[in-house]
Order: structure tokens, then C-alpha cells, then sequence
């Protein structure tokens, strides 16, 4: 009797633990019961029970959640809400068109379509192609492998991993860690307040320090080099107790734009500065500048260091014969204001010049020597200039 017994509490205890796999061949609804093998499972998967979308197959749900397995390797179009508490394994296709949670983990090895909102907060890796058309969130592990394409509105409060190629199209906000052992196009705006961006980055496009739309105040950080490119633009809010900033770990080369917005009517008084960028060593400078009008006695300069971009507001009434240093040499230019010529006293040795005018735009570019220390401004229109040598600039009026 009591074997009888043992026997078929271990027969009830099985059944209870027992997989069940189901199987949906052909195409039409999930609710098609008829598509199903051995039996329907509902739109709640338990967590030992898995299910199977064959080949050539193509299924339309409203909702459902994945507590235990489900392998698609049809095509899956859910149109309302998805929660994946298990695990997901995609070969074929999947078209996401609302709100597609996962809590597990999730394998896409096919086609993976993200229309509505797409939020991951465990582990999901994409090993073939994941198109994001609407909002993206990580806030936990997204490994990129192949090929991350993000349409629209996308951030990153986690860890996103990318070995592959990461495009994006949209506003991209990275507020934790981004490590890049592949390829990023940016073709729009890259912004965040993050804690990490490994390896050298050649920045294409926008560059945005901020938190998010609404918070407009942060600071991105590169792990290694950072080269701006001809198109590159980095843009720097400031507000009246904070402003942007970009930190370099290594060397930053520059290029692009330097484009300054003042937030909430802030009106900064002459003499402050505002550090925008850091870096180990800073090369080259913005060729374009463009700044907010500050009146008729005030303007921003920019000052070029060693490991530093800082921008100063400077009383623009007060120009004479103005000193500046450039790698440790004193030197003048007169007269200012200015006709015909402009005369750079103090050169050693032969110079690179350029003049930009007061928006940032350069206008010309000679070099000057010892005994060729004049600059010729006759065909320049009237208004204000800033001459540039090295790392060090001066601004002259031109009458």
C-alpha cells in the first residue's frame, strides 16, 4: 500500500515539473487553436513549459508573457504589451509594434523590429540585425554584436556592449557606460552624462552633454582619444551655476564647431570663464564658432591649453595694442584698430596665422616670419576679427 502511494505521489510530483513544448505551424492568430500542438497554451507560458514557432510560420498576438522558453523561428508581430520573464531565443523574425519588456534573457539571432517601446532591464544580445524605430531603453546588459540600428529616441542607463556596428540616426543618450570595441556611426546627436566610452571615438556629428531633453546640463566622458571630424559639432549649454563638459582621458584633436547656448536668461558678467573640455592634450582648434550675443561691451573668447578649452567673457570696448603668448614668446600686434595692415611684433620664427571672423568663420590664413611680420587686411570688411596663432588668439577691429 504504501509503495502504491509513494509511486503515485512521485507520478503527480513529475507531472507537475513535467516541460511541456508547444508547437504553432501555420499562419494566422495566436488564439488559433487549431495551430497549436499538443494543446493552446494561453498567452502566459509557465516557467517550465516552452514554446515553439516553426519555420514559414507567421503569428499576430496581442499580448503575451514568457515565464519559461519560447523559440521563434517564424515570424511573431505582437501588437499590444510583451513581457519576457524567461527566455527568448529569435531566429526569425519578430515585429515589435508596443511595449516589449525583458526581464530574462533574450538571443536574437534573426530579424528583430522595434516599433514602441523596447525596455530591457536583464540580458539581451543581438547577434544579427535590431532596428529601433521608436524608444529604446537599457537599464541593465545590451550586447551588440552585428548590427544596432536606432531610428528614434534611444538611452542608455546600463551597460551597452557593442562588438558590431551601432548606427544612429536619433538622439542617442548614454547616462552609464558604453563600451565600443566596434564601430559607431553617429549621424545625429550623441549627448549623456555618462560614466564611460572606451576607446578612441571619431565624432562625426553632434555632441551634447546632457542628462536628458529636459535636463540640458551634463558631462560626457571618452576613455581614450577623441577626434572631431570637419562636420563635427559640439554644443555646450551653460547656465548660471553650471555649464556642458567634455573629459578626454587621452588626447583630443579639434575640428568643427564650437556652438555655446546661455540657458534660463542667464547673462554672465565680464571675466568669467567657463571650462568646456579637458583632455591630456588638446591640438588644433574649432574652425567655426558660434556664440550668443552678449551686447555692445561684451563677448566670449575662447582660450586654447595645453589640456583645457575655456571660454571667457571679455570686455569687447577695450582694444589697443594688445600682448598674447604663444609657447612662451611675447608678442604684440598694432595697430588696433586697423586698415590696410596689421604688424605682429615679436616673432622668432616662422608662423602659422588665421583670422576669424567675430561668428567664427575664417577668413584668411598666412604664415609670418621674423622679417615678414605683416599682415595684409585691406580687402577685409569692417568689424571685428580675432588672429590666431597657435594655441593663443587676439582680437583687432578692422576700419
Amino acid at each position: 500500500m504504501k509503495k502504491t502511494l509513494l509511486f503515485a505521489l512521485t507520478i503527480i510530483a513529475f507531472s507537475l515539473n513535467a516541460q511541456t513544448t508547444f508547437t504553432y505551424t501555420g499562419i494566422g492568430n495566436w488564439t488559433d487553436q487549431a495551430n497549436w500542438s499538443p494543446s493552446y497554451p494561453g498567452t502566459t507560458l509557465g516557467a517550465t513549459d516552452e514554446i515553439i514557432i516553426t519555420v514559414g510560420s507567421e503569428v499576430k498576438v496581442s499580448e503575451y508573457t514568457i515565464n519559461g522558453k519560447l523559440i521563434n523561428r517564424g515570424k511573431l508581430i505582437n501588437s499590444f504589451l510583451v513581457v519576457i520573464n524567461g527566455e527568448l531565443s529569435n531566429e526569425g523574425e519578430i515585429e515589435s509594434n508596443s511595449t516589449f519588456t525583458n526581464n530574462g534573457t533574450v538571443t536574437n539571432t534573426g530579424t528583430f523590429l522595434s516599433r514602441s517601446f523596447f525596455r530591457n532591464y536583464s540580458l539581451f544580445s543581438n547577434q544579427n540585425i535590431f532596428n529601433s524605430y521608436s524608444f529604446f531603453n537599457n537599464y541593465a546588459t545590451f550586447n551588440n554584436e552585428a548590427n544596432f540600428t536606432s531610428i528614434s529616441f534611444a538611452t542608455n542607463e546600463g551597460t551597452l556592449n557593442n562588438t558590431g556596428i551601432f548606427t544612429i540616426y536619433s538622439n542617442f543618450f548614454n547616462n552609464a557606460i558604453l563600451y565600443n570595441d566596434g564601430t559607431i556611426i553617429n549621424s545625429s546627436i550623441l549627448s549623456g552624462n555618462n560614466t564611460s566610452h572606451s576607446n578612441n571615438f571619431n565624432l562625426t556629428a553632434n555632441l551634447s552633454p546632457a542628462v536628458s531633453h529636459n535636463l540640458k546640463i551634463g558631462t560626457y566622458v571618452f576613455d581614450a582619444d577623441l577626434f572631431f571630424e570637419n562636420n563635427a559639432k559640439l554644443n555646450i549649454d551653460i547656465n548660471s551655476t553650471e555649464n556642458d563638459l567634455v573629459t578626454v582621458s587621452d588626447a583630443a584633436t579639434l575640428n568643427g564647431q564650437l556652438n555655446v547656448t546661455l540657458l534660463d536668461g542667464f547673462d554672465p558678467i565680464i571675466g568669467s570663464e567657463f571650462t568646456v573640455l579637458t583632455a591630456s592634450n588638446i591640438t588644433d582648434t574649432f574652425t567655426t564658432l558660434n556664440f550668443p550675443d552678449l551686447g555692445y561691451d561684451k563677448e566670449f573668447v575662447v582660450i586654447y591649453n595645453a589640456t583645457s578649452v575655456v571660454l571667457k567673457v571679455v570686455d569687447s570696448s577695450t582694444l589697443g595694442a594688445e600682448e598674447f603668448l604663444t609657447e612662451n614668446l611675447k608678442l604684440t600686434i598694432y595697430p588696433n584698430p586697423a586698415i590696410d595692415n596689421i604688424i605682429v611684433k615679436g616673432i622668432t620664427q616662422s608662423e602659422k596665422v588665421t583670422i576669424y571672423s567675430i561668428l567664427g568663420i575664417q577668413v584668411k590664413q598666412t604664415t609670418i616670419n621674423q622679417t615678414n611680420n605683416s599682415i595684409d587686411i585691406s580687402n577685409l570688411n569692417k568689424g571685428t576679427y580675432i588672429l590666431s596663432i597657435g594655441n593663443k588668439h587676439q582680437k583687432f577691429i578692422k576700419h
